[in-house]
């Protein structure tokens, strides 16, 4: 038979929107992910943060930019080369809606 594997996990996402102007709105969200395994032994904890500012053009194109900032933690039982790492990532770039709903 294969063993099951319980795990536990905890994940909180929170969102905050602002209009900073009549075109201009910033999103910031928040990510937290905890998971231990059925020992209770911690084999993941990652947390991150995005930045997002959209500039409205018009009712069908906007401006976008998202900042992403995320760390990866896993427990000293999960071996993987990502440990401990961080992602930086920018991206840029044009939203086009074809209709203004």
């Amino acid at each position: 038979s294969i063993p099951r594997c319980q795990t536990s996990r905890s994940r909180k996402v929170l969102i905050f929107t602002t209009a900073l102007t009549d075109k201009l709105t910033n999103i910031i969200q928040l990510d937290y992910l905890d998971t231990n395994d059925d020992t209770g032994e911690r084999v993941r904890l990652s947390k991150g943060v995005n930045a997002y500012f959209i500039y409205r053009l018009s009712d069908c194109v906007a401006l976008g930019s998202r900042s992403e900032y995320y760390h990866w933690a896993t427990g000293a039982n999960v071996p993987t080369p990502i440990n401990g790492s961080e992602l930086f990532n920018q991206t840029i770039g044009v939203n086009y809606k074809p209709h203004a709903n």
